[in-house]
């Protein structure tokens, strides 16, 4: 099969779960939380190894506290799911409303200004939508994951598809 055909099978697959979870964001939202469980938890016991490889009492506690947390925060997810998905809503929310901050004091440091506008736009739409979501919290707590995320499944598969693209029009070319 050529590489090409791999990345558009790839991106047709995320258009459709992207399509999938518009149509079903709650759906949608509490897998993207079962993920970030098990991602956690994945992450608790890579850390968990980190402790014995760690030089020094002081390196092995923080290791060993990270994991714990790491831990109990991918079972808190998995145990609790939709309190998961509300506290995670949050920290979208907040984590919108951070990132829009940095990109306007970003665009005041540009010593160019040609990019000023972008960046105070893109900061503004980021404050809006996390000011959004925490406005409208009890609505949108439940399918604001499944929205994004499908979102995300959409744009990425309408960007693999044009590599695939791009790929099979210039067959020299292999994406590494």
């Amino acid at each position: 099969m050529a590489l090409w055909v791999g990345w558009a099978l790839g991106g047709v697959l995320m258009l459709i779960g992207g399509i999938f979870a518009l149509l079903n964001p709650f759906g949608a939202s509490l897998a993207a939380v079962t993920l970030a469980g098990w991602a956690f938890l994945l992450g608790g016991a890579l850390q968990l190894f980190a402790v014995f490889q760690s030089q020094g009492w002081g390196s092995r506690l923080w290791a060993l506290v990270l994991a714990i947390a790491l831990l109990w925060l991918g079972l808190s997810l998995l145990v609790h799911p939709l309190a998961g998905m509300i506290t995670l809503s949050f920290v979208v929310a907040i984590s919108f409303i951070a990132s829009g901050i940095g990109k306007a004091m970003m665009a005041f440091s540009l010593v160019d200004r040609r990019a000023f506008w972008t960046f105070i736009l893109s900061g503004a739409i980021s404050v809006l939508f996390g000011i959004y979501i925490l406005a409208t919290f009890q609505a949108s707590a439940a399918t604001i994951l499944g929205i994004l995320l499908g979102v995300d499944l959409i744009s990425t598969g309408i960007t693999f598809c044009v590599f695939a693209y791009y790929l099979r029009d210039n067959p020299a070319l292999k994406a590494e």
